[in-house]
């Protein structure tokens, strides 16, 4: 498989992101909804019970977002215009074990019907790549990674 377009690859993550920080937004908002409901219509224990879990709910929600919108924030200051020769944040990386786009932890996308996973330069493969050029290779969990190459 050939790398493809940084700039698609990291507009495909962006609006991915984009979309899941609209889907937790509403969450939080149907959450929000449901309390109000809930505190027209109960009194007692059962009621303060509710509220405890959705409070619970609500701080983790809320938590959730804040972290994609920290992502976000990450992928918005990477260049995809800019080429690197050694494997950095923002770099795209063709190896033997697949292609990487190192940005954010969002797991494994696809681009133009391409697999490719975008992680973070603190996940152990990110560790393992930082720094390094093409025809190098890294080892991770006792398997040998060749780098082909690097955009």
């Amino acid at each position: 498989m050939q790398l493809p377009d940084k700039r698609l690859v990291h507009q495909v993550c962006v609006d991915h992101l984009r979309a899941q920080i609209a889907v937790s937004k509403e969450e939080i908002d149907a959450l929000r909804d449901s309390a109000a409901e809930e505190s027209k219509s109960s009194a007692g224990d059962k009621y303060e019970t509710g509220r405890e879990m959705m409070q619970a709910e609500m701080v983790n929600l809320q938590s959730h977002l804040d972290e994609q919108q920290k992502m976000l924030a990450a992928l918005l200051s990477i260049d995809p215009a800019k080429s690197n020769s050694s494997i950095s944040r923002g770099s795209l990386v063709q190896s033997g074990q697949g292609v990487f786009f190192l940005a954010a932890s969002l797991g494994q996308i696809q681009v133009e019907g391409n697999r490719l996973f975008v992680i973070s330069m603190g996940s152990p493969m990110g560790q393992a790549l930082e720094g390094k050029k093409a025809g190098e290779s890294v080892e991770l969990n006792g398997r040998r990674i060749e780098i082909v190459a690097v955009r």
